[in-house]
């Protein structure tokens, strides 16, 4: 079959979808047979569809990869087996860190370089070299280690419309199922190819058997997209945890439920849609603003955070730590970050404030911790672990040290979302910040200007600690 445009490409595997009305199945089936056929083309093509749906709305960008791509006048290059070869050696750097994509074995791997190799010699993309090409198509992609054999692909957009960060995703790599828990969910586990659901005994069993052989083996719960890429299903893995070409998934977790006829049913444990996939993976973050100031004052810290409004510069207040709460207190020059306006104080302020329930200032505290502990993971669930009697261990997300389109990250051997904050101090900005400082400082000034006014929350007893604040970050921004 020839197609004339991108469009048509891709509407050629909707078609299948569609005509297959199977969640996706046979189309990633094909997709995966054309990944291991042994036909370059085929492969890179393969590998293109995945990262296709991302740039619908690039028309350029696909425009240039299709030309490339069914330009039967273009063959494929036969890659070099001389090691010391120039292109060899990037698109062999390339593979070892990885691409965004789905998944990272070895095939797919080839398949991604198959696709690179194809554009670099296309005049699609003239005088550009493998990185500059892998900046284009990959741009708008970060990825996250879910602990699958897959991974999770996030767009930068959907991210930086959160204001968080893929290192906030992984800060709650094992909570989805901890969120079942605290549901009250009766949670049992399906293991493949058997009729039956497998309890902690038969678990502790199959830990001990894959020990014999590799005593660095072991079972772990993650989760990945479905098929269909629609939700996010929880499942149960075993292999080494730190080999993503050794990871095999072994089952899924479940939860009973009932059906419309009041029988008690069996339903895979799933997050439908990517605003309920990301909260349940942004919860850490909103759980460690609440535990922040959660005391019997909240009411009206929570007032005055809804009434000033979120920052100007500051993406969220949980990147400038250790200092957080130094930033939330009441005598500071700075409002709350984004994040934490937007996705915790605007929605419960409206929900319980005088415009919501109009719970008073007892009720809406209590409220206030009863969200925390119920919808958020909690700091005393993420350092004690507390489910499972130790037979599931618990998955460190192991970050690639560079993907092109989604920036450079650092692996760690600490704990989880143990990074090195942005900075130790709230002023010690890199130059490369100019235009954050001068928001900071339009911030602080703002706030000085408006003292004494209807609704400031300054007073004359902090305006020594404003003014020496005003004239820190005016000397980082003359330096």
């Amino acid at each position: 079959m020839k197609f004339k445009s991108w469009p048509e490409l891709q509407a050629h595997w909707n078609y299948i979808d569609s005509v297959a009305n199977d969640d996706g199945v046979t189309s990633s089936k094909m997709q995966r047979d054309m990944i291991k056929g042994g036909d370059p083309r085929l492969a890179a093509v393969a590998a293109w569809k995945e990262l296709m749906p991302y740039h619908q709305t690039d028309a350029t960008t696909s425009e240039r990869v299709f030309q490339a791509l069914f330009d039967n006048d273009n063959p494929v290059r036969i890659r070099q087996k001389d090691i010391s070869f120039n292109r060899e050696n990037k698109l062999s750097y390339l593979e070892k860190n990885g691409f965004p994509s789905q998944y990272e074995d070895k095939d797919t791997q080839k398949a991604f370089s198959h696709l690179m190799d194809i554009l670099e010699t296309s005049e699609a993309f003239p005088n550009l070299g493998y990185e500059q090409i892998a900046d284009i198509i990959f741009k708008p992609f970060v990825t996250y280690d879910s602990g699958s054999s897959m991974n999770m692909i996030f767009t930068n957009r959907e991210l930086k419309n959160l204001n968080v960060t893929i290192d906030d995703i992984e800060e709650n790599t094992n909570y989805p199922v901890i969120r079942a828990l605290k549901e009250n969910k009766t949670l049992k586990l399906k293991i493949e190819n058997d009729s039956g659901f497998t309890g902690l005994k038969t678990l502790q069993t199959i830990k001990k058997r894959i020990q014999e052989n590799d005593s660095g083996d072991s079972i772990w719960t993650a989760h990945h997209m479905t098929n269909d890429g629609k939700a996010m299903e929880v499942v149960l893995m075993t292999g080494d945890r730190n080999d993503k070409d050794n990871r095999h998934m072994i089952g899924k977790w479940t939860y009973e439920d009932k059906d419309k006829n009041g029988d008690i049913v069996s339903l895979p444990l799933q997050y439908k849609g990517r605003e309920e996939i990301l909260k349940v993976l942004t919860a850490y973050k909103r759980g460690n603003f609440m535990d922040i100031d959660n005391d019997d004052d909240i009411y009206d810290q929570v007032e005055r955070w809804y009434n000033e409004g979120p920052s100007s510069w500051m993406d969220s207040i949980y990147d400038w730590r250790p200092i957080e709460n130094l930033i939330t207190s009441e005598y500071q020059p700075f409002n709350i970050g984004k994040f934490e306006y937007n996705q915790v104080v605007k929605p419960f302020w409206e929900k319980y404030g005088p415009m919501g329930e109009n719970l008073n200032k007892v009720d809406l505290a209590a409220k206030w911790e009863e969200v925390r502990l119920n919808e958020t993971y909690t700091y005393e669930e993420k350092v004690f672990d507390h489910v499972f009697g130790g037979t599931i261990d618990t998955f460190r997300s192991d970050v690639k040290p560079f993907r092109h389109g989604s920036g450079s990250y650092s692996k760690t051997d600490g704990s989880l979302g143990n990074r090195e904050p942005r900075a130790s101090n709230l002023f010690l900005l890199p130059r490369s910040d100019r235009s954050i400082r001068k928001q900071m400082a339009e911030e602080i000034q703002g706030d000085i200007s408006d003292t004494g006014k209807k609704g400031s929350f300054l007073n004359k007893d902090s305006l020594n600690i404003i003014e020496d604040t005003k004239r820190v970050i005016n000397n980082i921004i003359g330096d």
